[in-house]
Parts: structure tokens; C-alpha cells; sequence
């Protein structure tokens, strides 16, 4: 497995100026299960006097006992671990007249010890409030039950609302940053790669460079033993105690049914209770709305590509993987790969624009897809201030010059003309490999740094 540490650079520079600005600290950091939190602060550690603990869904007593235990080997403060202490505060309280450096002390996986023992947040509360001032501390809390930190941690109801000096949320990497992780695949299988698993650099540290996509695609999606096999389901059911009605609507959300009214249809629940369902999922970037230009409804989709990719494609398959028949389910996924690929594409493409207009090569102020009475064109970019708009239309495939011919006629007829009277219109084109063409403007995979 590649163990290399991939970019980070903006999330080390915010940590390090916590640092070296020498005040005490306390900060929060957060993100998605696999999303490479842990590595990162290790990262950052390096060098420094710190004290890494990793919480367990345990009793308080044992959590505490074993922080203090990890201090007293680190620190070399013989027989500390034989101190029992009631409250993290009074330990806490006690490590700040012991000592007078500049210290780091992480709680990793800070919401499992909330999660068994949730006293933990107003004890920690009392040391920030009354005595983390008066030290040279950076205490940093990380979890990935996102859930539990938005609740119990940042949200305005914890008892640690207000005390953070810093929050990092950790994101997955950008699309472009898989070709570090996968040099030598061709620039059509690193988007299936990206289709696949999004930029979470477990999952991507999980493909073997060596071996054909296929053949990552038969080991980790198909067999049972693959790590990625449960991974979703453990996901999920980290996040919610009752997670059935989640795991339902995000099935029927990657299957299409992507509209509240659709999802309370297939889910079986009131549509005036959908709302609460789908706000979680929002908060817990699970999902994504989707809001047309000129709209005001809108749909959803499963932002999260890993579980998008479970629920498309390995989910329909799972009978024939437990009845054993799995060149059967690896030719189904196979199957439907393409078009999988095409609809994360459009999302890449999205990003490779934005990128575009931050260089100076593309200008406009608004972007979003058009969708009205069953007319959808991928993208419209708006640039107010020329009065120009383009139209975007995005393929998965290889075009010829008769292929741009006939998307610019459908362009045409799709323009919303009412709506861009007073614009000048140009359409662009972005397909996986495209002839250049003088009245069209096109991108091919060869342009995209992926």
C-alpha cells in the first residue's frame, strides 16, 4: 500500500501558525472517517513535544487512566500513572504546573470517549475556561463522527460551543491529486478511480498501481475479504444509532429518485418528515442539493463517492456476491461502470471549470445546470459583467468532428433564449477526447490535470 503523505500543505500552514503564534490553544478538527485526519496531525507533530492519545468507545475511567498512563511514559514523569484522577480537568490542571513548555495535546477520536462517557465535554469545558489561558497548551480534539462533533463539540448547544480558538474541517483531496497515488494509469482510469472512491486517500492508497483497474475493481468492490466490503454499512451505522431510513433514502436517492416527493414514494415516509432526514444527510455531507439556474426547487444527489458508488453499483449486485456468483456481479458493475463514470464526470468537469476561471482562462460569475420542463443542458456560466454566457454540455466519450456538429444544434434548440436575450452565447464543450473545432470551444481529458 503507497503510505506516501499527499499534499495537505494549506491544513499543515493553518496548524503550524496556531503553533508558532505560541498562544494557548484549543482547537477542533473534524472530517469524514478515512479522509486522513490522524495522518495529518502526525504529521504535524513531528518535532514537537506532544502527547497523542487515541480515544475508545470505553468506560471514562479507562480512557482517562490511559491518557494519563501515555503522559507519564512521554513525558518521563515516573509514577504519574499510578495518580487516579476523577475528572480530565483536574488531570489537565495538574499537567499545567508540571509543565512549563510549549505542549500538544491531542484527543483523537474524541467523539468515541463523548459517545461512552459524554461528562467528558464539561470537564474539558472547565479547563478551557478556567486554566488553558494561563498555559502554553494547544489541546486539539479530532473526530470523525461527524455527527456527534457538529452536536456536541462545534454546535451551539455543546458545552464546548464558543471555547475553540480554531476549527479545521479535513476534506477529501481534490481529483487532481490521483494521479500521486496512481501514476501510471492512464487519465480514463484515474476519473473511473475518482468515480469510484472520491479523493479519500485510504481508499486511494487501496488500488493497486500494479494490477489493471478491472482487477482493483474485482478485489475491492467484489470479494467479500476487500476492506472497502463493509466499509460503508460500518459508515453509516457509526453515524446513526437507527441508520435503516437513512441507508433507505440514500439508496433511493442514488437510484435516482432524487426529489423529496420521489424518496417519501420509495421510503414510505411522510413527505413533511423527509425534510429532517435529508438536512442530516446535508449536514453530514452525505448528500448534496442540487439547485438549477432560474430555479427555485431543486433535487438530490449522494455526494460522498464511495457510498454513491455502494449504492449504484455494488448494492444491486450483493445476491449474487453472497450466493458466490461473483463473475456474474463483476460483470454487472462492469456493465454499468461507464455510465457511473459519466455522471461523476460532469461533477469533475464542474471542478476543472472553477479551476479554469481561478487561472484567468475562463471568465464568469455564476455557474449551475439548467433543467426545465425536461429540457437540461449540463452548465450554464454566466459573466454579468460581459453579458456573456456559455453553454456547457459534457460527454464520457470520444467525439468526432459530426459528433460537436450535432451537440451544437442541440444546444441551440435548448437554449433558454428568454432567459439570455440580452447575453452573447457561446458553447463549450468538455468530452473524454474531441477534435478541435473553430466555432466551438472544446476540452478533452488531455487539458484536465487529473
Amino acid at each position: 500500500m503507497n503510505a506516501t503523505f499527499i499534499n495537505r500543505v494549506n491544513e499543515i500552514r493553518v496548524l503550524e501558525d496556531w503553533w508558532n503564534s505560541g498562544k494557548p490553544h484549543f482547537i477542533v478538527v473534524y472530517g469524514r472517517r478515512r479522509v486522513g485526519k490522524t495522518r495529518l496531525l502526525k504529521e504535524f507533530l513531528r518535532n514537537k513535544l506532544h502527547i497523542y492519545y487515541l480515544c475508545h468507545l470505553t468506560s471514562h475511567d479507562v480512557n482517562l487512566s490511559r491518557l494519563v498512563e501515555k503522559t507519564g511514559r512521554v513525558l518521563g514523569l515516573k509514577g504519574l500513572e499510578k495518580t487516579r484522577f476523577n475528572a480530565l480537568n483536574d488531570f489537565l490542571e495538574l499537567l499545567s504546573t508540571i509543565v512549563e513548555d510549549r505542549l500538544i495535546i491531542v484527543l483523537d477520536e474524541f467523539t468515541y470517549w463523548v459517545r461512552g462517557s459524554p461528562q467528558v465535554l464539561s470537564e474539558l469545558q472547565q479547563f478551557v475556561d478556567e486554566k488553558l489561558m494561563q498555559t502554553r497548551f494547544m489541546i486539539i480534539v479530532c473526530g470523525s463522527l461527524v455527527g456527534i462533533m457538529h452536536r456536541e463539540v462545534v454546535g451551539g448547544g455543546s458545552p464546548l460551543y464558543g471555547r475553540r480558538t480554531g476549527t479545521l474541517k479535513v476534506e477529501e483531496l481534490e481529483p487532481w491529486y490521483v494521479k500521486d497515488f496512481l501514476p501510471n494509469y492512464s487519465k480514463v482510469d484515474r476519473v473511473k478511480v475518482y468515480s469510484l472512491v472520491g479523493g479519500i486517500p485510504f481508499y486511494l492508497q487501496l488500488f493497486d498501481r500494479n494490477i489493471s483497474l478491472n482487477q482493483n475493481i474485482l478485489n475491492l468492490f467484489v470479494k467479500k475479504t476487500s476492506p472497502i466490503y463493509n466499509e460503508v454499512d460500518f459508515l453509516l451505522r457509526e453515524e446513526f444509532r437507527a441508520p435503516q431510513v437513512y441507508i433507505s433514502i440514500l439508496s433511493a436517492i442514488a437510484r435516482g429518485e432524487n426529489t423529496p416527493q420521489k424518496i417519501s414514494n420509495i421510503v414510505g415516509i411522510d413527505r413533511s418528515h423527509i425534510s429532517k432526514y435529508l438536512k442530516v444527510l446535508l449536514d453530514l455531507n452525505l448528500v448534496q442539493k442540487i439547485i438549477p439556474l432560474w430555479s427555485k426547487k431543486g433535487y438530490y444527489r449522494v455526494r460522498d463517492k464511495l457510498v454513491n458508488t455502494w449504492f449504484k453499483l455494488v448494492e444491486p449486485v450483493l445476491d449474487e456476491i453472497e450466493s458466490e456468483n461473483i463473475d456474474i456481479a463483476y460483470q454487472k458493475i462492469l456493465d454499468k461502470i461507464d455510465i457511473h463514470v459519466s455522471q461523476i464526470f460532469e461533477e469533475l468537469v464542474l471542478k476543472y471549470l472553477l479551476y479554469l476561471r481561478r487561472i484567468g482562462k475562463l471568465r464568469f460569475t455564476e455557474i449551475g445546470k439548467y433543467l426545465h420542463k425536461g429540457v437540461e443542458i449540463d452548465y450554464i456560466a454566466l459573466d454579468e459583467e460581459m453579458r456573456k454566457a456559455y453553454l456547457i454540455e459534457v460527454k464520457w466519450r470520444d467525439l468526432k468532428k459530426q459528433d460537436i456538429e450535432r451537440i451544437s444544434r442541440q444546444l441551440d434548440q435548448k437554449a433558454p433564449y428568454n432567459l439570455l436575450e440580452k447575453y452573447q452565447i457561446d458553447k463549450i464543450i468538455v468530452a473524454r477526447n474531441a477534435p478541435k473545432n473553430r466555432e466551438i470551444k472544446t476540452y478533452t481529458l488531455k487539458e484536465i490535470p487529473i
